[in-house]
Order: structure tokens, then sequence, then C-alpha cells
């Protein structure tokens, strides 16, 4: 049997790093309207602030902090897994008696103490196994800010003064892994799977650097490069072109299925597989779902998603399936 890992294959992972957090939530929102989610937020004082913002710009968001009347959070849990379309914002020890499996993104709007308490939360989102997208929003002054709360943490007698000091320690530890997570530059989810003892892999083709990483090879038509990335000089190498002329032919017909799926699903076209994943499918050519694995970018979720259709168009009626 196949060890679950910490973080489920159909989320997508991204870090976004951004001073106008309040902005880019409005936006988003906006572009995924009548979805549910959850935005994750550092203190109560954040949440309420935020919840109030958007509740007067007519989103249905709810709130849900540490230390409000208890009547009131299962309230707002009841009205939040009851219904589609609600959004939570949370803060503090965020616990949901109900599960609700159709939320489709979990937002941190602010950096998590810990990688541990990070994929927690994240773990709400995609419960159906559909897509869903994690996003972390990060800024440099969100380190201060946890820091500060370290800081202010106080022992009141439960532990001895050497006992406290290595929690402290531990503390500071996983709160500078959450930064390394957010400051790095290869797939976000190998870290994670790292982090905890995983075995990572090399390219997971659903995480923001994986699919970005496309785009500074000059993919740039999938749409994740800045204005200020496409002017920087330097050769455009696309993947297609390093592919002879009939790898090129099936290249197409390949991107062909992935617009169809994109279309169908409501996604960009890149989150369905990488222009490179394609790519590697028309050299790698594989016959079998287990071949298939083999391709740069593609792992179970997709296989499983979309290995039947991709193999049709690589080999008809011809390919194998174990």
């Amino acid at each position: 049997m196949k060890k679950s890992s910490a973080v489920k294959e159909n989320l997508f992972l991204s870090v976004e790093q951004t001073r106008k957090k309040e902005a880019y939530v409005r936006a988003y929102l906006r572009r995924h309207p009548d979805e549910s989610g959850i935005i994750f937020c550092a203190t109560r004082r954040i949440a309420e602030t935020l919840c109030k913002k958007l509740s007067g710009e007519g989103f249905p968001v709810l709130s849900c902090v540490e230390g409000m009347p208890e009547l009131r959070r299962m309230r707002a849990l009841e009205a939040f897994t009851s219904g589609p379309g609600r959004i939570m914002i949370a803060a503090g020890a965020f616990r949901m008696e109900k599960e609700k499996t159709d939320i489709r993104f979990v937002i941190h709007y602010n950096l998590p103490p810990s990688p541990e308490d990070y994929c927690r939360e994240a773990g709400y989102a995609g419960l159906d196994s559909e897509r869903a997208e994690c996003i972390l929003l990060f800024s440099r002054q969100d380190i201060a800010a946890r820091r500060m709360q370290l800081k202010n943490l106080k022992n009141n007698g439960e532990y001895t003064e050497k006992e406290w000091e290595s929690l402290r320690r531990e503390d500071e530890e996983r709160l500078q892994e959450m930064i390394a997570y957010c400051t790095r530059e290869d797939c976000l989810r190998g870290f994670l799977q790292r982090y905890f003892g995983e075995k990572p892999e090399e390219n997971c083709g659903n995480c923001s650097f994986c699919c970005g990483a496309v785009m500074q090879d000059g993919w740039e038509k999938e749409g994740l490069l800045s204005e200020g990335e496409r002017g920087k000089s330097g050769p455009k190498v696309r993947p297609a072109d390093t592919l002879e002329e009939e790898e090129r032919i099936l290249f197409e017909q390949l991107r062909i299925l992935r617009r169809e799926i994109a279309s169908e699903k409501k996604v960009p076209p890149y989150i369905v597989f990488s222009d490179r994943t394609l790519a590697d499918m028309c050299r790698k050519f594989p016959r079998t779902e287990a071949e298939l694995l083999e391709v740069n970018g593609v792992g179970e979720y997709k296989l499983e998603q979309y290995g039947e259709q991709f193999l049709k168009v690589l080999h008809g009626s011809d390919a194998a399936q174990p």
C-alpha cells in the first residue's frame, strides 16, 4: 500500500510574495466566485479586520477566531459547511467538527509558524480529491511578526528553564523552515516531502515553481512571467524546439488535448501539464501508465486524472494500461 504524503497530490502549491495582500485576496475571490475556501490569518485582529472589509464589499465571508463565543463559532461553522460558495476567515486554533469536501482553496494570509501547521491547515482543501489551490501570501514583515509572537510566549511555570529554552529553539527552527519554504527556488512539494522524511519528486508539475520554471525557460505564453521578467535578455528556448519533426507533430496533438481538458475544468492549460511535460512525453513515448509515471511532471494524481486520455493520443487504441 502506498504511503500517503503530507501534501496531497491534488493540491496546487503556490507562494506569492506581496505586500498588497488585501488586494490580492479581493482579486482572487472575484476570479473564483461560488467557490468555498478558507483564509488563515495570524491573529484575531487581522482576521476580523479582513472579514469586515470583505463583507462590506459583498463577499460571502464568515469568521471563526480564537476567543469568540462558542455559540457564534458553532453557527459560523455550520453556515460554512452547509452551503457552497462560503469563505471562512480563521485565526487561532481552527477546527471543523463537520467535514467539508468541496473547499477549493486555502489562502494563508500570513506566514504559518511551522510546516506542520501549514500542511495541517492546507489539508482542509480538496478533500474530494479534485484539484484545489493552497496559496501562501508572504512578505518580509511576516518574519518579524512571527518572531515577536515567539518572544511574547510565556512559560507560566509549566516547564523548567532548560525545557523552555529547548522548546523556544525548536519553534525558531520550525519558523526557519517556513521561511526557507517561502524563499526557495525549487519544487515546493519536494521541500515539504523532504521535511517530513518522504522521497521528493524531481518535478511535481503541480506547484508554482515547477510550472513557473517552464516559463523561465522561455515559454511565456502560459502567463506566469511578470512584465519585467519578460523583458530580460537571453535566448528563448521553448520545450518544443528540442524535439524532432515527428515529435513536434505529436506535441501539438497533446497540446490540443490539454487545451480541451483545461477548458472543461476551467483552469489554465499549464495546470493540466506544462509544455516541458508534454515535450518529455513526446521524447519518452510511454505506452503504459507505469511508463507515463517516468515522464517529468507526471505524478500519481495527474496519472489518475489524465493518464488514459494522453496515452490514447500517444498510441491510439493500442495503448496499454498496466
